[in-house]
């Protein structure tokens, strides 16, 4: 354990979104003007989700895609392919959300070596309709939310 006197801490200036900080009280709980940055955030803590709308008959995940939800808006049919591990590498965990925005109906394909798992198909059920990609292991991914066959 490090001993360090209030004294000797420095003013707070602004921590970063990944900081996390403690408030240091005097004995009388009375907070003084510093505080302990002790660490970071784990990568697993993240902001609020953001979205990515896309407007194009096929898709293919990127990475910037992890953490967000893909609007998929189209009056006719789309298609999201889930890129292999070699050419597009999640990390094991990662997580991307999808919702069928428009009329056209969104289906899920599988990239060359990528498997799939879901109960009750690879399309989304119908506008508004969401499910998720999570993947298990580099090449397999699953799907999970308002689907249908």
């Amino acid at each position: 354990m490090v001993d360090t006197r209030l004294s000797d801490l420095s003013p707070l200036t602004t921590p970063a979104v990944t900081d996390i900080v403690y408030v240091v009280q005097d004995p009388s709980g009375t907070p003084v003007d510093r505080s302990v940055v002790i660490g970071n955030m784990p990568t697993n803590w993240k902001t609020p989700q953001a979205f990515n709308n896309q407007t194009g008959a096929t898709y293919i995940l990127a990475l910037a895609d992890n953490g967000k939800v893909v609007e998929l808006d189209r009056a006719t049919a789309v298609t999201v392919t889930v890129p292999p591990n070699v050419d597009v590498a999640f990390l094991v965990g990662e997580r991307i959300d999808l919702i069928q925005m428009g009329a056209g109906q969104v289906t899920v394909a599988a990239g060359a070596g990528v498997t799939i798992r879901s109960f009750g198909g690879l399309k989304l059920a119908g506008r508004y309709a969401g499910a998720s990609l999570i993947q298990r292991s580099a090449d397999v991914w699953y799907l999970l939310g308002a689907l249908v066959s």
